[in-house]
């Protein structure tokens, strides 16, 4: 059975068979994948890191770059390997413009869009400019993609491509497996996209052990797609609302939840358990 233990500064919140002490004893030790859900308020900055490389899935608002570059700084990271934008809604995009215009270091860009996609909001284009002054990769990523980052998590991206729809309909989620451990990252894919893609991969493809979930919690999700997933434990980047439909939906399932305006998470796997931090 796999485990996954809540820390609260030091205060051991016991959600599965085993407890630790010390938070301490955590931080202090190498376990394999480690996951950051960065507090940028209402917006997603999730840095992925893993066999000496690193993954940071969107950037929060561009006032929130900022926060974002003292968190790296804090934990000693100068270079991302990758950059990874899910769709180009300021929340998710400008944190990233900001650390690319301040010249942080980054070895390569992803994106669902194409190089030369004309946004109407011009954020995307913006961020090609800025890529091409500061000689970073471009690599366009579409639904089925995968990659392996420190050649030992297996990153499975997916998309609902099938017709038009908002931004927010056509953003990449990212389902994270490293061992015997699986995450799934939803950006912003609500309603008919998950249900396009729960029609498109099956409902077991989607079980994970832990759930961001999708728009900051601002809606309900599907619940056929929540109940596929079947997640012990769920992020929501955003601060916590009474009576929101993910709040809701979190609670009668009895799924423990955290917020991250209300503190960024951190998580690490082994490969077999989970270790949560708040």
């Amino acid at each position: 059975m796999k485990r996954i233990l809540a820390v609260l500064l030091t205060l051991v919140l016991t959600v599965s068979l085993v407890s630790i002490s010390k938070a301490e004893s955590i931080m202090d030790i190498d376990i394999g994948l480690t996951i950051s859900f960065i507090d940028v308020g209402r917006g997603d900055a999730i840095l992925l890191r893993c066999g000496g490389e690193s993954m940071l899935i969107d950037g929060g608002s561009r006032s929130k770059g900022n926060t974002v570059k003292n968190y790296l700084d804090s934990i000693g990271l100068t270079e991302l390997t990758y950059m990874l934008n899910t769709h180009r809604h300021n929340d998710h995009i400008d944190g990233l413009i900001w650390l690319v215009e301040n010249n942080f270091s980054v070895g390569e860009y992803l994106s669902p869009y194409r190089e030369n996609f004309l946004d109407p909001d011009g954020r995307h284009d913006k961020m090609v400019r800025w890529l091409r002054q500061r000689n970073i990769v471009y690599h366009q990523i579409g639904n089925g993609d995968e990659m392996w980052l420190g050649n030992l998590v297996h990153l499975e991206f997916l998309r609902d491509e099938s017709k038009g729809g908002t931004p927010n309909s056509y953003s990449v989620v990212t389902k994270v497996t490293f061992g015997e451990t699986t995450i799934l990252l939803m950006a912003d894919v609500e309603g008919e996209a998950q249900r396009h893609l729960l029609k498109e991969y099956g409902s077991d493809f989607f079980k994970a052990d832990i759930l961001k979930c999708s728009h900051h919690g601002t809606t309900a999700m599907v619940y056929e797609f929540l109940d596929a997933v079947d997640p012990d434990l769920a992020i929501v980047t955003n601060s916590r609302k009474k009576n929101s439909g993910i709040e809701n939906q979190l609670n009668n399932r009895k799924i423990k939840h955290y917020y991250t305006a209300e503190g960024t998470v951190e998580i690490q796997s082994d490969g077999l358990d989970w270790t949560v931090m708040k």
